[in-house]
């Protein structure tokens, strides 16, 4: 996977090295991630008024960390990509149970490091009790009725690095430890679009693909895919985008996995071309606003690729060489 026909970028269909995309995608998780973590448990109201109006618009310090700080959503990403690579590098690609216990390590040493105070990120009580279990959940292997956003938050590497298309390895990764099937298939949905973006097509196509595919999994995907029809629904009606958040799911605050999969998306079709408008909506909510924010960069950084990411961000946010480590190395195993 070198190159791909990118749609919306000027007139026709151009050829693009998508390697500047997966760095977009590994940079711009982190990105929106460090930049929702400031206000991840602020009401919209209490960002506007302690910032004024339009709330967050670039990093701040939080937790006595500096800014540009990142999350476990970060912390969790960097696992997975590592799990992908070391089951790529093992050759464990031939089946699903076979490369699922390299990315099970990799949580595992991640959650090793949770005991260090500087480390710990506001981990999720469900990634963490189902991690100790000692169990690797499965949809077989329930452990939990956990559909929080702790699947989608983490689950992007998936898309840069697996034969074919990731929905069933992205299913397995977020199974691990949430056994509701609206939190795992929000991540297989996720990890699928950002795989048909970075193929070429439009967001708009790449979220009907993902529909239709969830359709086909029964009714224990409903949920997931009345999400996915709902964005589109909306975006067809060209509905403001403070209605669209709110119509994602009960809350619309990305608490839970298809909450933050609709924000992200409506951030994006409202936004499509520009990084920081897209980011800075999807943080600036009353709701997990380090998610909705990782997520959507992620998915931007897919779109737009590192170039549409402000320098200063590139620059500031929390180990971005490592970041760009990793991306590289995924991009050069595909």
């Amino acid at each position: 996977m070198g190159t791909a026909s990118i749609p919306g970028r000027g007139t026709g269909m151009t050829s693009v090295d998508i390697g500047p995309h997966y760095l977009g995608v590994m940079l711009g998780l982190a990105i929106g991630d460090a930049l929702g973590a400031p206000v991840e448990f602020e009401s919209l109201s209490e960002i506007l008024a302690h910032r004024g109006d339009p709330g967050v618009a670039d990093f701040e310090p939080h937790r006595g960390l500096p800014p540009g700080s990142y999350t476990d959503d970060t912390q969790m990403s960097i696992a997975t990509a590592r799990g992908t690579l070391d089951a790529h590098v093992a050759g464990a690609f031939g089946s699903t149970a076979e490369a699922a216990p390299r990315v099970w390590a990799a949580y595992q040493d991640w959650r090793e490091t949770q005991d260090d105070p500087h480390q710990r990120r506001a981990p999720g009580s469900t990634c963490l009790s189902a991690l100790r279990s000692g169990v690797m959940g499965t949809p077989d292997i329930p452990l939990n009725n956990g559909k929080g956003c702790g699947t989608i938050m983490r689950i992007a590497p998936c898309a840069l690095l697996y034969p074919d298309d990731p929905f069933d390895w992205a299913l397995a990764c977020g199974a691990m430890t949430h056994s509701h099937p609206t939190g795992y298939f929000s991540g297989a949905a996720f990890a699928l679009i950002l795989h048909e973006v970075l193929n070429g097509k439009s967001l708009e196509s790449a979220i009907e693909g993902a529909r239709d595919r969830l359709q086909a999994q029964g009714f224990e995907a409903d949920e997931t895919r009345a999400v996915l029809e709902t964005v589109l629904d909306q975006h067809r009606q060209d509905m403001p985008l403070h209605e669209r958040i709110i119509n994602t799911g009960a809350k619309g605050e990305g608490w839970v996995a298809e909450e933050t999969l609709g924000i992200a998306l409506s951030c994006a079709l409202v936004h499509p071309t520009d990084f920081s408008a897209a980011v800075l909506a999807a943080v600036n909510i009353t709701g997990d606003s380090d998610s909705t924010g990782s997520v959507t960069g992620a998915l931007m950084g897919a779109l737009l690729g590192v170039d549409a990411i402000p320098r200063e961000w590139r620059e500031q946010v929390e180990n971005a060489a490592l970041l760009t480590q990793l991306a590289n190395d995924l991009y050069r195993a595909n």
